[in-house]
């Protein structure tokens, strides 16, 4: 995923808007919905009539022979969580990370949402991980270098109590999945050779950085798909796009609005019931 990062006209930003728009509405109707006893393959087979009802594909079914339409990652599992029938349970934590395509360009967006009956640890968790992703998203601004965004990363978790795990890239977006650039959250994943480029105005991002309660440490389970943390710590994963303007950037999956103008609590994923 090397090259130039790629600048999109104002035709193009309103076809991946277009996408973005028709993607992101699932992530609050799983917010709405009742998960308990759930399972995971359940949950993914939900996404494959979402997309299908709104004219889309998975971007996920099939890259790099994925066999699943979207990651559930539940509990200790960081990432790329493939779906099993082991049914979702009060008190867990999950993510739900989907991409599809549509007209021609990919969305990609991830979300975390706390059970209900969460212990008092876990859902202060929560809430510091969304606070520590808003507080990113509001320091990212045009020209800043991936350097400086990698640092600015790392501070922020640092003030939160969380690690963000390293292994883990945020990327390009729009007629791909992933395109240039590649986005490190920390700097011991920082190449020293990108470290300098800038984000320029024109260009869409995903930002996506995932932090853990516990160690930095991940490995691979047997499935083959899913890193789970090495010390069994809990996990959390949200995952918007921004667009790079001349003189500021915006949130796509939220109408294009500041970074800062988010809510200071996540505006949905503690569920009910």
């Amino acid at each position: 995923m090397t090259g130039p990062i790629p600048y999109r006209s104002r035709l193009e930003l309103e076809r991946l808007r277009n996408g973005v728009r028709r993607l992101f509405p699932l992530f609050r109707e799983i917010g709405s919905s009742t998960v308990q006893g759930t399972t995971a393959v359940q949950l993914d087979r939900l996404v494959e009539r979402y997309l299908q009802k709104h004219g889309l594909t998975s971007a996920m079914r099939g890259y790099r022979g994925y066999p699943a339409s979207s990651a559930i990652s539940v509990n200790s599992v960081a990432a790329h969580g493939l779906p099993d029938g082991r049914p979702i349970q009060r008190g867990d934590l999950f993510t739900l990370d989907v991409a599809a395509r549509g007209g021609g360009w990919v969305s990609d967006a991830a979300w975390t949402y706390l059970m209900p009956g969460s212990s008092g640890r876990t859902s202060t968790f929560y809430h510091r991980s969304w606070n520590a992703f808003r507080g990113l998203l509001s320091s990212i601004e045009p020209g800043m270098t991936l350097y400086n965004l990698a640092r600015r990363s790392q501070e922020i978790a640092d003030e939160a109590g969380l690690v963000v795990l390293p292994q883990f890239v945020g990327h390009g977006i729009g007629r791909k999945l992933h395109e240039p650039p590649v986005i490190p959250f920390t700097l011991q994943e920082i190449d020293s050779s990108a470290s300098a480029i800038a984000l320029r105005a024109g260009s869409t991002i995903n930002i996506e950085p995932i932090y853990s309660a516990g160690g930095a440490s991940v490995h691979r389970n047997e499935d083959g798909w899913s890193y789970r943390t090495l010390d069994g710590a809990m996990t959390a994963h949200f995952e918007l796009t921004l667009l790079v303007e001349s003189d500021h950037v915006s949130v796509l999956q939220f109408d294009g609005c500041a970074p800062e103008d988010l809510p200071g609590e996540p505006p949905f994923g503690v569920l009910s019931g």
